[in-house]
């Protein structure tokens, strides 16, 4: 399921709301902003020496951003890339073909909170039982955030995993972090 720009922004502000966790947050002075962070897995597809080939440049891209943490527990988004490499009938590498696939964990502490503002509960214990069913009906599930193809020549996959890091962080994390700073902003304006 794709989503539209509009349900982006409101998944990245429950997003970071609840993932990056804010214990605490209401005692600190609003100038002191608290770092944004996203955690991201990266799963590849591919014969074991092209895997480890696009690992490595995604792995080396994304640490430079400065704010990701490439980890395989709890991402909060996942980069999947499927991975071919076209060879001659002599097996020189031709080119590549990647499909890369972005996607997010669907938030059961986040749906929870937008169920409760949208439907309401009637009294504690049916908000409870509300929540513990929505926690049970989306583990595992995923939000496909963004999905490309990228091809290129023999030469071509620094290039073509470079893309990959440069459009997560244009297209994806820019946002989060957007959201991440007025969400942040927001609880923290001080009341006249």
């Amino acid at each position: 399921m794709l989503i539209t720009t509009m349900e982006r922004v409101v998944l990245l502000a429950l997003f970071s709301t609840f993932v990056n966790g804010r214990a605490g947050a209401q005692d600190k002075p609003v100038s002191v902003v608290e770092k944004f962070s996203a955690r991201v897995q990266i799963q590849v597809d591919a014969e074991e020496s092209l895997s480890d080939a696009i690992k490595s440049h995604l792995n080396r891209g994304l640490r430079s951003l400065g704010d990701v943490v490439i980890t395989d527990s709890k991402p909060d988004y996942t980069i999947k890339v499927v991975a071919l490499g076209e060879h001659a009938r002599n097996g020189t590498v031709l080119g590549y073909a990647l499909s890369v696939l972005i996607t997010m964990p669907l938030d059961p502490l986040g749906l929870k909170l937008a169920t409760a503002l949208i439907v309401g509960a009637k009294d504690e214990k049916s908000s409870l039982d509300l929540q513990k069913n929505i926690e049970k009906q989306v583990k595992g599930y995923e939000l496909v955030v963004s999905h490309t193809i990228r091809s290129g020549d023999s030469d071509s996959l620094p290039m073509l995993c470079k893309e990959v890091v440069t459009n997560f962080d244009a297209e994806t994390l820019e946002d989060a972090r957007k959201a991440h700073q007025e969400i942040y902003e927001k609880s923290h304006k001080k009341k006249p």
